[in-house]
């Protein structure tokens, strides 16, 4: 996809943080979201992907029903684009990370 094919919308970001399980070691992982819109309908991931889907709000919903964190950034998405105003990050009530 060429940077041209993909418009991020603008004062959103979330971020979601959890860790995973490697063997006895527990590493954290943190995902950052953004909003972003293509008209593409073809989109190609990366290695650390294993693939996409397109949803409607209320199919994603239901994909992401096990994951309460999810919801809560698809529910606050979803109010963000409906009410086209600039909106506080959302972070998930987690303090932020200290540079190091």
């Amino acid at each position: 996809m060429k940077q041209t094919e993909l418009r991020f919308v603008e004062n959103f970001k979330a971020y979601e943080r959890f860790f995973l399980s490697r063997g006895k070691e527990k590493v954290l992982k943190i995902v950052i979201l953004y909003l972003a819109e293509t008209r593409q309908p073809n989109i190609t991931v990366s290695f650390e992907h294993e693939g996409y889907a397109w949803f409607t709000f209320s199919e994603a919903m239901k994909v992401m029903a096990r994951y309460p964190d999810n919801i809560k950034i698809l529910t606050t998405a979803s109010d963000f684009l409906k009410k086209g105003s600039p909106r506080p990050k959302l972070h998930n009530n987690l303090p932020p990370l200290s540079a190091k």
